[in-house]
């Protein structure tokens, strides 16, 4: 920016174009595979690494705490939520509830950003996409998703 003499919103523009167009890649997107035979693999591989033999885990899910700034009362409102909404009493910090889930070398097959961070990690995984897709039926029979870790599921 200093070097060439662009302005920052310049650069900002920049950014979030190259951003977009990546988040257009249907190679990029991140969903949790149909295919049976894809869960089959995904479950061997967790087999292979588990001490007990567990042989029907297909992801391993976990929730974090994205950190971000205060929203103003603008972004607020144009988000339809309250800016308390943002805010994890637990960690004393404003952020995003992100849900995710890794295969056993910790690839993501699927992720959800859908709630602020006071929200519980069980509300958020309960409104996934995923989670509805779980719910119709998405993973071949005698696989299961562990949710007890998921803290009120």
């Amino acid at each position: 920016m200093c070097q060439y003499g662009v302005s920052h919103a310049s650069v900002f523009v920049s950014v979030w174009v190259v951003i977009e167009a990546i988040k257009n890649l249907e190679e990029f997107d991140i969903e949790y595979p149909t295919s049976h035979n894809d869960q089959l693999r995904i479950a061997k591989a967790f087999e292979q690494k588990s001490k007990v033999g567990f042989h029907n885990c297909v992801g391993a899910i976990d929730g974090i705490l994205i950190w971000i700034h205060k929203p103003s009362e603008k972004e607020a409102k144009l988000s339809k939520v309250d800016q308390k909404k943002y805010l994890c009493g637990r960690k004393h910090k404003f952020g995003l509830n992100c849900q995710a889930v890794c295969d056993v070398r910790g690839r993501f097959l699927d992720i959800s950003i859908t709630y602020g961070g006071s929200s519980s990690d069980c509300l958020a995984f309960e409104d996934s996409n995923l989670h509805k897709r779980l719910e119709q039926g998405l993973l071949r029979s005698g696989f299961e998703f562990e949710l007890s870790a998921l803290s009120g599921c």
